[in-house]
Formats: C-alpha cells, sequence, structure tokens
C-alpha cells in the first residue's frame, strides 16, 4: 500500500532540471553538432563538482564515460581540451573510461555496470546508443529490450544515465527542431528527459548551438538556451550563449506565456 510507504524526499537532479537523479535523460543532434563534447563538457563538471554547468546547478557525483564511437586515444584527447578549457590541468580524477571499441555492447555494458558498482559512479554516459544498440533502431521491440536489458540495471543501482543518440538528418521542407532522435519513438519513450542540440553559426574555430528540452517528465520543459563552442589544439571551451529574439521565436518549446512576451503566436511566426 502506497500508505505503507514513507514519503520520498525532494526530487534530485545531477543537473537541474535536466538530468533527474536516477533517471535516463537523452541528447540527440545531428553529425556535427558536438552533443559528444557537449556531454564530456556535462560529465567533466559533475565529476568536478563545480558549481554549475550551463548556469544551472549540478550535484557532484563519480562519472563513468562508455564509449563505443570513438578510439581511446581521440576521445582522451577531447577529454583533456574540455578539462583545460574550465582551467583544469587534466579531467578530474572521478571522470572514469571505458572504451567499446570493438567489443559486444552486451559484454562492456556488464562490465560498465560492476564497476559503477564498485567505484560508486552516480552518473553513467553512453555515447552512443545507436552504436550500442545490438539490433534495429527502428523496431520497437529491440529498443524496449536494450533498455531493459542494459540500461535499466544501471537505474536499479540508483546510477543516473545521459544516453548520447543521433538524429536523422533534415530533409527539404523539414524543421530541425521537429526531428527526433533516429529510430523507435521508445528511444524517447522510456528517457524521462530529453535534449536536442541544434547547430547554429560556424566559423573557424567556433561552433554555437542552441540546446532545447524536449521531454521532461517531471516538470515543465526548460527553456531553449545557447553554447557557444571555441575549439583550439590546447583547449575547448564551453560558455552560455543568450538566444536573441529571433531565435527564441523559433522555439514551439516555448511556453505561452514566453511567446506572449516576445509577440510570437502559436506558429512560431512573429
Amino acid at each position: 500500500r502506497f500508505s505503507e510507504m514513507d514519503p520520498p524526499g525532494p526530487r534530485e537532479h545531477v543537473v537541474d532540471d535536466l538530468m533527474p537523479k536516477g533517471h535516463t535523460a537523452s541528447i540527440h543532434g545531428d553529425g556535427g553538432s558536438a552533443k559528444t563534447i557537449i556531454s564530456l563538457s556535462a560529465g567533466t563538471a559533475v565529476a568536478n563538482g563545480s558549481s554549475e554547468w550551463m548556469g544551472r546547478k549540478v550535484q557532484k557525483c563519480r562519472v563513468l564515460f562508455c564509449d563505443f564511437e570513438l578510439d581511446p586515444e581521440e576521445q582522451r584527447r577531447r577529454a583533456y581540451q574540455v578539462a583545460r578549457g574550465i582551467c583544469l590541468y587534466r579531467p578530474p580524477h572521478d571522470f572514469l573510461y571505458v572504451s567499446g571499441l570493438g567489443r559486444p555492447a552486451s559484454e562492456v555494458l556488464s562490465g560498465c555496470l560492476d564497476v559503477c558498482v564498485k567505484e560508486e559512479v552516480g552518473l553513467f554516459i553512453l555515447d552512443s546508443l545507436g552504436i550500442a544498440l545490438e539490433g534495429d533502431a527502428g523496431n520497437a521491440s529491440d529498443v524496449i529490450r536494450f533498455h531493459h536489458e542494459y540500461l535499466d540495471p544501471f537505474r536499479a543501482a540508483g546510477i543516473t544515465l545521459l544516453v548520447v543518440d543521433h538524429q536523422a538528418k533534415t530533409q527539404v521542407g523539414e524543421r530541425y527542431l521537429s526531428k527526433r532522435a533516429f529510430g523507435s519513438v521508445y528511444k524517447e519513450n522510456l528517457a524521462r528527459s530529453v535534449l536536442q542540440v541544434e547547430p547554429r553559426d560556424r566559423g573557424e574555430g567556433l561552433l554555437t548551438v542552441t540546446i532545447r528540452q524536449t521531454k521532461n517528465n517531471f516538470g515543465p520543459r526548460s527553456a531553449p538556451f545557447g553554447a557557444r563552442l571555441t575549439f583550439s589544439e590546447e583547449q575547448i571551451t564551453i560558455a552560455t550563449h543568450a538566444l536573441d529574439a529571433t531565435e527564441l521565436a523559433q522555439e514551439n518549446t516555448l511556453n505561452a506565456g514566453d511567446r506572449l512576451s516576445l509577440g510570437v503566436g502559436n506558429s512560431g511566426d512573429p
């Protein structure tokens, strides 16, 4: 009986509003949208015990990054660049790494769970679901099976997940913000918070992106926010980037009050 259970405490987040503690969050975007860099940045802030990330409070915990995308040398290079971007000599001691390159996902994820339990990891980052998924991304039963067999055990152990995923290329006549993670809708149905990253302006050593929360099971969706990434051989810096009224006017994720203040109609057109 619910009445015989103790009332829960307040809901906690690893990153306020974006990553609910003990649940699955996902982040997806087109190729070249820097979603992996953004995930590394968030993981670095959490493992380092930074006061905030992208203007949101962070709860410090140990982090494990499981990489099916790149080789260890390249991912290590990125991790050092991101760390130097926040004036660290090297990635935080509590930021762990496992490469899944060339190995069965079932074996890698089982080993990662053992590491997470042994090392008291609080945040597990999987990059990426599309590569790790042993099955058809468009098949609901394959996606559900993968979550139940390989991701739910992390949640059962009290570990928060951030799952990096891909989305299909935008076709003529489509709006980027209408795109979802590639494959079955259950990829997003089984996540409690979903973030989409959209690349905006590009330049030499520069990229600005819009990050929008398209799903939040535990409260109102966060307002879209921008990030400015600058790249050099030595470091990668990621800072908040204010979205102007024109950019905000294009966001279907704005609530009625925000739209009214910007003079935006329901269609998203000024």
